[in-house]
């Protein structure tokens, strides 16, 4: 009779372990789940899509803890009517099968969990014909570590902004202190953690510390803090060696180095109009023509394109210039052949000078601009040479043959000689007359700036006092090296011995 009785209760429990075991493996959930206070949490409880069943209703439950006298219902859902909440901060979503379009749970989830959220949530399926499906799953909430964290002032800061600084903490603390790393006197208080800066420049880039006071009974959070750096960007004005407008002959080398101080790494463009030049921060120009006379941009600009600043040069092309200005002055001087003796003078001033000498038989004019003319007349001559715009130079002594005449210039002269002799006076002493036609150049130089020569004389003469100085040093180096004056000896001395003399008593007594 037992046997009879306990094989049917034996297969029935055989049945209930394998239906518990399928259903066990075709529900998903979560048996545990863990958060953190402040967090979003989700639970599952869904059915796979193999389960040839219809879910009825689903609902889910808090299970009651020691102090609770029942259960807490906390969302219930039927295919046929809306979701009914009992209880807020839940979200109940149903899940649909893709295939079959069939009901196959639901997930539920708790927003902002709390640590008196922590619990057993129970997950009810009611289907047909299996009937109803209990799930358990254990939640853990737990509270976060004490933590401080400072977002970064949004967005690209440059000097003029406004700058804000957040600072939290967690557990939430009485008040929040800001401070700096560098400038010890900065120091900011907060209620929320929140922190304005107006008009921000660059020396207010630093290193920032959030320090969150908490209640003296809160343990272990005194001295908690979050740093943050900061950079305000400046741009500062572009600065050259030159100035803005620019001078130049034509065929020079122009070379114009720009500089702007900023906070990033600044990229250069040189423009011309629409024409790129140069994309570093010098601008080099070789033998320029006057078609390169114009106006030259120098853009500087972040990577990034949140700052940029610009100037502009004008470069003007002269023509080149000749060093000096070219004239030229005719000059006719008449030498005389026949012995004269320079009695007679006469003397004019004009922008020339004619220096006379003799060398053997050959006399030689130079011509230095700027001068006085002197011409001297022969005193015995039947053709006196004319005083306008001549000159006789005037020999030493006597000369009897003229060979040639030169005429020395500092640049160079074109000659032009033509030499014309007196018919009337071929048999007889007079002088032949010859004329020199000379065009003479007269180039003005740049004169020798005083401030070389001002240079060069005391060198000069600091050289010769050294020479002197070392030639001295030298005498008495080699004074030093010579052997010492011989000095003789002096003569020996001779000695003799002391002699006796008795000396009678009778003569001292006399």
């Amino acid at each position: 009779m037992d046997f009879v009785m306990t094989e049917p209760a034996y297969k029935l429990l055989i049945f209930l372990f394998m239906i518990r075991g399928m259903y066990g493996d075709i529900i998903n959930y979560y048996p545990t789940a863990t958060a953190v206070e402040g967090q979003n949490i989700s639970l599952q409880c869904i059915v796979g899509e193999e389960q040839n069943f219809t879910i009825i209703q689903l609902e889910w439950i808090k299970q009651r803890k020691d102090k609770e006298m029942t259960d807490q219902k906390i969302a219930v859902f039927h295919p046929g009517f809306p979701i009914n909440y009992f209880q807020s901060g839940f979200l109940l979503e149903t899940v649909t099968s893709s295939k079959t379009r069939k009901l196959q749970g639901s997930i539920l989830t708790l927003r902002e969990v709390r640590v008196k959220d922590s619990g057993n949530y129970i997950c009810e399926i009611t289907s047909y014909p299996t009937g109803s499906i209990k799930r358990i799953t254990k939640l853990q909430v737990t509270e976060p570590p004490a933590s401080v964290k400072m977002s970064y002032p949004y967005g690209f800061i440059k000097e003029g902004d406004v700058m804000k600084i957040t600072c939290s903490a967690i557990p939430p603390p009485l008040r929040y202190k800001l401070k700096r790393s560098k400038n010890k006197i900065f120091w900011l208080e907060s209620s929320n953690g929140e922190f304005t800066l107006p008009h921000v420049t660059r020396n207010d880039s630093d290193m920032y510390i959030c320090l969150p006071e908490w209640d003296s009974l809160v343990p272990n959070l005194q001295g908690l803090n979050a740093t943050v750096e900061v950079t305000v960007n400046f741009l500062d004005d572009i600065k050259c060696n030159t100035s803005s407008s620019l001078n130049v002959s034509a065929g020079e080398d122009v070379a114009i180095s720009c500089i702007a101080k900023a906070s990033q790494y600044l990229q250069y463009k040189w423009m011309r109009g629409d024409t790129t030049l140069s994309l570093s921060d010098t601008l080099s120009l070789t033998s320029v023509t006057s078609e390169q006379s114009g106006t030259y941009k120098l853009t500087a600009v972040f990577l990034d394109n949140q700052l940029q600043t610009d100037i502009e040069i004008s470069i003007q092309v002269l023509p080149k210039q000749s060093e000096g200005m070219t004239t030229p002055l005719p000059v006719r001087t008449t030498k005389h052949l026949s012995s004269f003796t320079s009695d007679g003078t006469s003397s004019w001033s004009t922008d020339t000078s004619v220096s006379t000498s003799e060398s053997g038989h050959f006399l030689t004019s130079t011509v230095k601009p700027n001068d006085t003319l002197t011409t001297l007349q022969p005193r015995n001559t039947s053709h006196p040479a004319p005083l306008t715009d001549s000159s006789s130079p005037p020999p030493v002594g006597n000369a009897s043959t003229l060979h040639a005449s030169t005429v020395k210039f500092i640049n160079t002269s074109t000659d032009s000689l033509s030499t014309t002799p007196d018919p009337a006076t071929r048999g007889r002493e007079s002088p032949t007359t010859v004329t020199t036609q000379k065009s003479i150049t007269a180039f003005t130089t740049p004169k020798a700036s005083k401030s070389s020569a001002y240079i060069a004389v005391p060198i000069v003469l600091l050289l010769l006092g050294l020479i002197v100085l070392l030639y001295r040093r030298h005498q008495n180096q080699k004074r030093m090296d010579m052997p010492p004056p011989f000095k003789p000896p002096p003569p020996p001395v001779k000695y003799t011995s002391m002699k006796n003399h008795d000396v009678p008593m009778t003569d001292i007594l006399v």
